[in-house]
Order: structure tokens, then C-alpha cells, then sequence
């Protein structure tokens, strides 16, 4: 009998591991570069085109990240909301609905 050897992926590393990470840390979604690219090359050719995209690269700092990842969430929190629902002008406040029950304002002196 000859034995069913799996294939398995090789592990990421290297340059595209640190790609990857700087995807992960800004919340950008890179799953679909593992699925469609085998090879290393093609692979840290996306995740760059995914970092360029955004103003990112593989060396960028922590705070450019963090600004990244929240233009992101607030992209992604945006797309769920109905604009049709959003209400302009927002709330009346108690103070000035507060009225005399005969229709003229109260005056507090």
C-alpha cells in the first residue's frame, strides 16, 4: 500500500509574513491572496497592491496603521447603516419643548 501524503501549504515567512501582519493590524482583508496565489512571489505582489492601496507598505509605522484600520472600521460600520433611516437635525431638547399649557412660552424669572 503506498501511504496518502497530504500537501500542505508551506508556512508563511519572511516578507510575507510581514505583509500579512501589517494587513491583520490595519483590518484589511488579505485571506483571499492564500487562496488564489501558491507562490511567494504573486502573493507578496497582492499584499502590496492590498497595502498601496490603503497608503500602507511593509515598513509603514504604528500610528499610520492605526489611522488606516480606523478609516476602515468606519468604513465598514458606515456600509451597514440604511441612509434613508438617518434623522437630520437630530432631537428636540426638554428645556426648549417645555411650554405653558394654554400655547405661550413659559418664562422661568
Amino acid at each position: 500500500r503506498a501511504s496518502a501524503k497530504k500537501k500542505t501549504a508551506a508556512p508563511v515567512a519572511g516578507v510575507v509574513a510581514t505583509l500579512r501582519d501589517v494587513c491583520k493590524r490595519a483590518g484589511l482583508t488579505y485571506q483571499h491572496v492564500f487562496m488564489r496565489h501558491k507562490d511567494d512571489e504573486t502573493r507578496i505582489e497582492s499584499l502590496r497592491g492590498i497595502l498601496n492601496e490603503n497608503g500602507l507598505d511593509g515598513k509603514s509605522s504604528d500610528a499610520q496603521i492605526a489611522k488606516v484600520r480606523a478609516k476602515v472600521e468606519l468604513a465598514r460600520d458606515l456600509d451597514g447603516i440604511d441612509q434613508s433611516n438617518v434623522i437630520e437635525g437630530g432631537r428636540r431638547r426638554r428645556a426648549v419643548a417645555t411650554n405653558d399649557p394654554w400655547g405661550q412660552a413659559a418664562s422661568y424669572d
